[in-house]
């Protein structure tokens, strides 16, 4: 019997990711964290842009949308007291 694919891979969470992002803000909010994304990437793993993205990019671009995501919703809930 064929093993069930792992839907958690870097395709589905960036899906998940953008999705989270639109409903949090919309396109603008996305716009924005998609810079900031691709910004950390670029410092932290640069590609001269051949052959294949490295992996520890593409984890890189993923990782800051969803620390992106995370300060998004801690400045949206309500303080504690």
């Amino acid at each position: 019997m064929n093993e069930p694919e792992d839907y958690y891979n870097g395709d589905y969470l960036q899906d998940v990711a953008e999705s989270r992002l639109l409903e949090l803000g919309g396109r603008e909010l996305l716009a924005h964290a998609q810079r900031y994304a691709g910004e950390n990437a670029d410092v932290m793993h640069p590609w001269d842009g051949t052959g294949p993205e490295p992996e520890a990019r593409v984890s890189e671009y993923i990782g800051s949308l969803w620390r992106y995501i995370e300060l998004i919703e801690s400045r949206q809930r309500p303080a504690s007291s």
